[in-house]
């Protein structure tokens, strides 16, 4: 058990969130997060079958466009950081409420949450086991010189702001559609990003993990990172799911070659819809 303190009562924490609570818990819980269209339900459904064949808590957060605008870059309504807050927050509660041991997740972000995905990890990686960053729009560069958050340096005081040594030892998977290389209407673009990290999401995932590799090697640190390509997919998640998207990352997170054999009913692939990620 966790020997975290219990939350406060008006610590940050989210108003919707979906748990799977298994009787008997194994294992690391699992958190997923959704993209800019907010379809925590659809995120949910794809990775119950294998948190209930695991008895592994499954947890997917809702971040609303209300309070959490924003999310992806960490932010809330009312300031930095507040989505980060509010996801730690929740977790603490969890913990209490339900006697878990939440101190460590493991996190799947897909589109705009594998934005946020990877900077919570940034912020928090005590927090986070193992990290599966999908179909992200754009990244955070490991670059103490340009502000939050296409840099690590704050943006007032122009100091680091992460312990980026943490971050690199973290096990990482990179995931995206063989086919996600349109520059359609959600992706962000500018001359600056696209010169730096690529005009496609493709592409970007490439040159972050290439990133992500050098900035070990520069500071002596054994990265862990890998890469992985959903076959016949674009920056869809119907197409992502049919394609294996969940039996990938429940493979990586579990050290399993093996898919998810059985898939009850209660999975429902959503209709399509391209997240936007900026």
């Amino acid at each position: 058990m966790t020997d975290r303190q219990p939350p406060e009562a008006n610590a940050p924490h989210l108003r919707a969130v979906r748990t799977f609570l298994p009787e008997r818990p194994s294992g690391v819980p699992l958190v997923t997060v959704h993209g800019r269209s907010r379809r925590a339900g659809d995120q949910f459904r794809a990775f119950l079958p294998s948190a209930m064949a695991e008895d592994r808590v499954l947890i997917a957060p809702l971040f609303t466009s209300e309070n959490y605008p924003a999310f992806q870059r960490l932010e809330g309504r009312d300031g930095p950081w507040l989505a980060a807050d509010a996801l730690g927050g929740t977790l603490d509660r969890l913990a209490e409420q339900h006697s878990l041991d939440t101190s460590t997740v493991d996190m799947v972000g897909y589109s705009g949450g594998a934005q946020f995905a990877h900077r919570f990890a940034m912020r928090h990686p005590e927090r986070v086991r193992r990290l599966v960053v999908v179909s992200a729009g754009w990244f955070t560069m490991l670059d103490n010189t340009r502000p939050f958050p296409n840099g690590t340096a704050d943006p007032q005081t122009k100091a680091p702001l992460f312990n980026l040594d943490a971050f690199l030892a973290l096990p990482i998977l990179v995931m995206v559609g063989e086919q996600d290389t349109k520059r359609d209407a959600g992706l962000r673009t500018s001359a600056r990003l696209d010169r730096q990290q690529g005009e496609n999401r493709l592409q970007r995932a490439l040159r972050w993990v290439d990133h992500v590799e050098e900035v070990g090697r520069q500071r002596g640190i054994s990265t862990s990172i890998s890469f992985d390509v959903l076959p016949k997919c674009s920056h869809s998640f119907r197409e992502a799911v049919g394609a294996g998207y969940a039996e990938r990352c429940v493979g990586y997170l579990t050290h399993s070659t093996q898919p998810v054999t059985h898939v009850p009913d209660v999975v429902e692939l959503p209709t399509d819809n391209v997240e936007r990620d900026v």
